[in-house]
């Protein structure tokens, strides 16, 4: 196995009295000469440089002292790259009414799918949500309720992972002279910690903290 554009390298060890020849095939094709991509060394090696979808193939070590009969061993080269998952998420705090961005970046070889799950559940295109082709998720207008966390998941026919991030909605509120914590500080502070204050009701129970802990940065409204 090899990584895809790397070189792949096939051994062959050939041993006999008088010393035996070697020679390639790819398949049921002639004789694999050195030059271009291909360069068998002395020792019965074969070098495949820049590997590619078009060299997955059986290749065929023959060896032949012009004595007693060849013989050969065949080899299978496959091409295979551990999955990568990486999200840039440059809004882990969004704003009620503005929008979701998330690029998912999905690498490896068999080439993966990427999908998108929140909190466990597919996500598809359809109303405020776009997935693009290139694994870009899209929410726009979004609510309280998009408040959560987002996994990319990335598979093909050999491996399958998966890495999340989180978002925070926060709501939209107006300055309110009553605004203020109706319980105990210290359980606001614990709302605040846990980060929240983006779900409708934890902004309602404790409107001070939450404000400041935005730091004047957000409008608020009458809760």
């Amino acid at each position: 196995m090899v990584k895809p554009n790397r070189q792949a390298f096939l051994h062959c060890e050939v041993y006999g009295n008088p010393k035996p020849a070697v020679s390639w095939q790819k398949s049921s094709q002639s004789d694999i000469r050195t030059g271009g991509r291909y360069e068998i060394f002395s020792n019965g090696t074969l070098l495949i440089r820049q590997a590619s979808e078009a060299d997955i193939d059986s290749y065929t070590c023959t060896a032949d002292n012009g004595v007693i009969t060849p013989v050969w061993k065949t080899i299978k080269l496959e091409l295979r790259e551990m999955l990568v998952a990486r999200i840039d998420n440059d809004n882990g705090r969004v704003m009620e009414g503005g929008r979701i961005k998330l690029t998912c970046e999905g690498r490896g070889y068999p080439t993966p799918t990427v999908t998108w799950e929140k909190m466990g559940r597919p996500l598809q295109t359809g109303g405020n949500v776009f997935i693009s082709s290139d694994g870009q998720l899209t929410i726009r207008d979004v609510s309280t309720r998009d408040t959560g966390s987002y996994s990319c998941i990335v598979a093909n026919s050999e491996e399958k992972i998966e890495t999340s991030t989180s978002v925070q909605v926060v709501p939209k509120v107006m300055p309110d002279d009553k605004c203020e914590d109706k319980t105990s500080q210290m359980k606001c502070r614990l709302i605040v910690t846990a980060r929240l204050c983006g779900y409708t009701m934890y902004p309602k129970v404790c409107c001070a903290s939450c404000r400041r802990h935005f730091n004047g940065e957000l409008l608020f409204k009458d809760l």
